[in-house]
């Protein structure tokens, strides 16, 4: 199974350049009751919106959502794709919890929802460029729009971590921590590396491997970022940066990968066991 060859894909080595959803357009109205249907839509808007607000209750993570409420917020790539509220608790039948899943195309903090980038759109566009043309230019690819709600989120994550790690290489490789930018740095990787940041839900079957394979790159995030006292334990920094940082590439060469329009010949031409 092609998930199977991307969870092999453990040696990828990316060159880590460190300068470096919508709904179905409805129909039409007929022009008299265009007036009156977007009103309507409004309304209906503003409803659903008071409806999630209402089911958050206090103490519960997520908005409660029923399997049928989900389906209803299929999108035109045919994924489940929440704006407000992402972060959604399953219920099941006799209003049991299920499960708790991340339908946004952000890695967000389940209990406050707070993502863990606000990457503008401008920087958006260029982490997307980076994963892809930057990459290899000699191949076509997806475009944003057509891309998972997880492959958009590990772009963003992972292009703002670039910048954290060009910072990091200094105290890593030199132990030099004088930079005062390291204390941001390692507050940005230990929060990707936290347990309650949790990735957009897979939806596809690369997305399987995907997501498990951001799980590994997680851990060494959270090693790098919660070593006490660097500077004391340059040795075991060094060595926990090198990790993170090859786990990245890792990540960034797999990106590529799926974010290519033949991304299951690639596949292919992985190695499986």
């Amino acid at each position: 199974m092609r998930y199977k060859r991307l969870l092999n894909l453990i040696t990828i080595v990316a060159v880590l350049t460190l300068s470096a959803c919508a709904e179905k357009e409805a129909p039409k109205p007929v022009e008299e009751k265009k007036e009156n249907t977007s009103f309507n839509q409004k309304e209906k808007n503003s409803t659903e919106k008071k409806q999630d607000v209402q089911k958050k209750e206090e103490g519960q993570i997520g908005v409660a959502t029923t399997v049928e409420e989900l389906k209803q917020h299929t999108d035109k790539r045919g994924y489940i794709f929440y704006t407000d509220h992402p972060i959604r608790r399953i219920m099941g039948e006799e209003g049991r919890t299920t499960n708790i899943c991340n339908y946004g195309d952000q890695v967000l903090n389940i209990r406050t929802g707070e993502p863990l980038e606000n990457a503008p759109a401008n920087l958006v566009k260029e982490g997307f460029t980076f994963m892809t043309v930057g990459q290899n230019p000699s191949i076509q690819y997806k475009s944003w729009d057509e891309a998972t709600n997880l492959e958009r989120a590990l772009v963003k994550a992972v292009y703002v971590s670039v910048q954290a790690f060009r910072v990091l290489e200094v105290p890593a490789r030199k132990g030099d921590f004088s930079n005062a930018e390291i204390t941001g740095a390692l507050a940005y990787l230990r929060k990707g590396g936290d347990f309650d940041y949790m990735a957009p839900v897979a939806q596809s079957e690369t997305d399987l491997g995907l997501y498990q394979k951001n799980e590994m790159m997680k851990k060494t995030w959270n090693k790098l970022a919660n070593i006490e006292k660097p500077e004391n334990n340059k040795a075991a920094f060094s060595e926990a940066y090198e990790k993170a940082r090859q786990e990245t590439n890792n990540m960034i060469g797999v990106l590529n990968i799926l974010l290519s329009k033949n991304y299951e010949e690639r596949l292919s031409e992985l190695p499986s066991k």
